[in-house]
């Protein structure tokens, strides 16, 4: 799939669930989801088979929210 902008995410998540619901993302990618969650206080559970992708996600996450924990589960 392409990569789609934040916004298009962030009004997902905002007309289908409230602040600290959990937002699912089975295809991470490059984990736009993750920062559009993080951003309005959603919390996501993302999964992504591709090595290169998750290190693309986990540095993204780890320099625009340098605050929190990932969790590998």
């Amino acid at each position: 799939g392409a990569e789609k902008p934040i916004g298009v995410y962030q009004e997902i998540i905002e007309g289908y669930t409230i602040k600290n619901d959990v937002v699912l993302e089975p295809f991470c990618g490059t984990g736009t989801n993750l920062v559009a969650s993080q951003n309005l206080s959603r919390r996501c559970f993302a999964a992504e088979i591709s090595p290169a992708y998750c290190a693309v996600t986990l540095e993204r996450m780890a320099t625009a929210f340098p605050e929190i924990t990932i969790e590998r589960i």
